[in-house]
């Protein structure tokens, strides 16, 4: 187990994948590459200047967690909605398994209902405090 060269790997994850758009990137850090490319390439082209910032990692064994968050501006279609040119901002928790030096599973929670009321898809629900829900 070695739990730095497993941060270093999961950190290229955002560092050199997302933020970049370096496709090929993948193929070094995960065991799987092909469905992980084809959603950040269609992510990335929704949002072409997608960039992540790694709030917090832990790394116990094989395992790597990640609290991260996103901004970008909505340039192209997204799960069929057209771009808004509207600046989004969201965050995630990214859970990540490696063997063997590699990506094998991850698991991604983030707040997709941010990115749709930021983008108009659905109103804004706040409480009366005016934060969120």
């Amino acid at each position: 187990m070695n739990e730095e060269r497993n941060r270093a790997i999961v950190s290229r994850l955002y560092e050199d994948l997302w933020n970049t758009g370096n496709l090929a990137v993948a193929d070094e850090l995960f065991a799987k590459p092909d469905r992980v490319k084809q959603y950040i390439a269609t992510f990335r082209e929704a949002f072409p200047d997608i960039q992540h910032t790694v709030r917090e990692m832990v790394a116990e064994g094989d395992t790597v967690v990640v609290r991260w968050s996103a901004h970008g501006s909505h340039m192209g279609t997204f799960h069929a909605i057209q771009p808004t040119g509207q600046r989004i901002s969201y965050e995630g928790i990214t859970i990540t398994h490696l063997v063997d030096g590699k990506i094998a599973e991850h698991r991604t929670i983030w707040d997709t209902v941010a990115v749709l009321e930021q983008i108009g898809v659905i109103p804004r629900v706040r409480k009366t405090d005016g934060t969120r829900l």
